[in-house]
């Protein structure tokens, strides 16, 4: 079995998260965490520049240090399903017979 996935990369040059590919790289990018890459810890590393050097473009990030903003996400998307749930229920009372 490989080594966990449990790392994310940040591009402090694009300001977004590395997306990960089907083998394993690093493909892409997006400003949503939840569209994120997790890395084991080797693929990490071999991104994962030095902060202190003027031309660092990515950091290793753990996926603990995500858990505040991962609970922030799972609350927004909770209000969005209770949005979605109210406005389906309106249009399924709104709908003509047999438009449902």
């Amino acid at each position: 079995m490989g080594e966990k996935r449990e790392w994310l990369i940040w591009s402090m040059y694009h300001n977004a998260w590395h997306c990960r590919s089907s083998d394993g790289g690093a493909a892409g990018y997006t400003s949503n965490l939840l569209y994120a890459g997790l890395f084991d810890a080797a693929k990490a590393n071999a991104y994962h520049d030095d902060p202190r050097e003027p031309d660092a473009r990515d950091r290793k990030v753990h996926i603990s240090e995500a858990v505040s903003r991962l609970e922030r996400e799972r609350e927004r998307l909770a209000e969005e399903m209770a949005t979605v749930d109210e406005w389906l229920a309106l249009a399924k009372e709104a709908a003509p017979a047999g438009r449902q």
